[in-house]
């Protein structure tokens, strides 16, 4: 291994009295034991009469097979000089004893020089050699291969086998795309892995690292393979935004305004899809893939929530009722999930909302219903007076859930009543109201807030408490003071006072467009915000986009679906997508 190089010289270029021939050697190859240096020479035909120093540049050259972090070592200096008066020159470069096991080491270089006097070379180019005296200790065989998918163009399966257990680590890369490392968790004498998050036909480069348990290592060789052609029906993405600010990984999303024809998907930074669902799923008509965040992906498909590794395993599957818009996986297991129900009030039939928790074997624990804890007088615009095929009115429209896990509490999003309502998990009863009071009846007045700045929203989607405790909600704006049409729709934060009842907004940005349905908002690991405005509105592309967490903050992160709707997007990091299955 090198470690750094001395040389001397220096000095001002002159017109030469004459031509010189130069002669690259190698005085002496490095050892390791020891160690010993290389020692580099270029030699003159005759002294140096020129007036000034030659300087000589040493370069790598193809063919060269140290390290890469000897290779770095060399660049950082390179050149020797041939002093006036002198007939050579000589570059030592130290080499150290790193403990590692290696192959012998060779640094191809190449001398130039710039200076005049020197008109020819009788050796311009030599092979340095670092000798290694680190022998490794595994004395077992192994065996390394890889091949492709059989049902997934994106993936690729490794297969290791050795005559004792290790621990595998596997790295893998290609051109123009970052380096990933892998590393199995546990110690096995065969590892069958899967990598995920490689791009459609791509020549990858993949090497594994075994370790025994005495911690003996060896490197396998590269293998190389190249990936398949992306589905017919993976959509198009297009890369508006890809900044140094964006906190990075996989963005997860389905197009849910062609369920026939849909598929989950995950591009990455550059938009690139690297990951798609390849197993049959029946799609709903909102169409969401949630991370659970521990490797697992959960699907929310048509009567069926179905939890996934993102190799695609099904690890879990729950048969639903009749649902729609949003199901919650809590800590128990049990499912929280959205359904409908009518009722017909003073003469007409409204359509509400009914939550439900199934416990793991699908049985029915507890539920809520919007008829007896919401105000089913209150019809506060367009939305809530629809008439439905059915002839009834769409009173409530609720179209997420949330879990409040530190206030045992539930949050429903109605956006027919452009409400936010905390529930109580154990007494059922309204803890509070997030919205505009007006129209409610008076036996409400209680669990509203006063708004002290900014303004409500309306029609919105995907409320969510942020780490700080402030609310974060994605409002379309389709019946709100500053219409969505001509203002577009936005993500809006709140900061809730409870020992005044009060709400101030902290936070607002204005989506790039006007979304009159479906929409997301997710507050990111590192404190940045994702937004999806999916829905159609002021064009028919969805927006995916990622802001920094000040208020109104520029675009750091954002793609565009051209001609597709999308309900829900996800981010989930490369060390989770990539955590899947090493466990194996």
């Amino acid at each position: 291994m090198l470690t750094g190089l001395v040389a001397c010289g220096g000095g001002k270029e002159e017109t030469p009295s004459h031509s010189l021939t130069a002669n690259l050697t190698v005085v002496s190859h490095g050892n390791e034991n020891g160690p010993e240096n290389i020692l580099l020479a270029v030699t003159l035909n005759e002294p140096n009469t020129s007036g000034s120093a030659i300087d000589v540049e040493l370069v790598l050259a193809d063919g060269s097979s140290a390290s890469e972090l000897d290779d770095v070592l060399f660049e950082q200096g390179r050149v020797l000089s041939i002093q006036e008066g002198a007939s050579s020159g000589s570059l030592s470069i130290s080499v150290v004893d790193d403990a590692l096991v290696e192959d012998t080491e060779s640094l191809v270089l190449t001398a130039t020089t710039q200076h005049s006097a020197v008109s020819q070379w009788s050796n311009q180019t030599v092979s340095a050699n670092i000798i290694d005296n680190d022998a490794s200790q595994a004395n077992w065989n192994f065996a390394f291969s890889v091949s492709a998918h059989p049902a997934n163009a994106l993936m690729v399966n490794a297969q290791i086998t050795a005559d004792v257990a290790t621990q595998a680590s596997l790295t893998f890369e290609a051109d123009g795309v970052a380096q990933r490392i892998i590393t199995s968790n546990n110690m096995a004498a065969e590892h069958q892995l899967t990598l995920v998050g490689l791009r459609a036909e791509t020549q990858y480069r993949i090497k594994a690292t075994l370790t025994d348990t005495d911690n003996n290592s060896v490197e396998t060789a590269e293998l190389f393979i190249t990936t398949g052609a992306l589905p017919n029906n993976v959509p198009n993405v297009e890369s508006l935004t890809n900044t140094s600010q964006s906190e990075g990984g996989v963005t997860f999303f389905a197009v849910a305004n062609d369920t026939a024809n849909s598929m989950f998907i995950g591009v990455d930074e550059e938009g690139v899809p690297v990951w798609y669902y390849h197993n049959d799923a029946s799609m709903s008509g909102a169409p969401t893939i949630k991370s659970l965040g521990d490797g697992r992906l959960m699907l929310v498909l048509s009567r069926e929530v179905r939890i996934i590794s993102t190799t695609g395993e099904t690890l879990q599957s729950y048969t639903l009722p009749a649902f729609h818009h949003d199901v919650l996986l809590l800590d128990n297991g049990h499912l929280l999930a959205l359904t409908n129900e009518a009722q017909t009030i003073d003469g007409q039939l409204l359509q509400g909302d009914v939550i439900i928790e199934l416990d793991t074997e699908g049985n029915l624990v507890w539920e809520w219903s919007s008829f007896e804890h919401l105000d089913t007088a209150r019809f506060p615009g367009s939305l809530s007076t629809r008439e439905l095929g059915s002839g009834a009115l769409d009173w409530t429209h609720s179209n997420a859930l949330f879990y409040d896990a530190q206030n045992h509490a539930i949050l429903l999003s109605s956006r027919s009543q452009s409400w936010v309502v905390s529930i109580d998990r154990d007494s059922s009863e309204l803890n509070w109201i997030m919205g505009s009071s007006e129209g409610a009846a008076a036996s409400f007045a209680d669990k509203f807030f006063t708004l002290e700045r900014g303004s409500w929203m309306a029609s919105q989607h995907a409320p969510m408490i942020t780490r700080d405790g402030e609310l974060l909600i994605y409002d379309n704006r389709n019946e709100a003071e500053l219409d969505g049409r001509t203002n577009n729709s936005r993500v809006v934060r709140y900061l809730i006072n409870h020992d005044n009842q009060s709400v101030t907004q902290t936070g607002e940005w204005i989506a790039p467009k006007y979304t009159q349905s479906l929409g997301d908002v997710d507050e990111l690991a590192g404190g940045n915000i994702l937004y999806n405005s999916g829905g159609p509105g002021s064009h028919n592309d969805a927006h995916i986009v990622e802001v920094t967490a000040e208020s109104n903050s520029a675009t750091v992160w954002e793609i565009r679906v051209p001609g597709a709707s999308v309900y829900r997007a996800e981010r989930i990091s490369w060390n989770e997508l990539l955590s899947a299955n090493f466990n194996q």
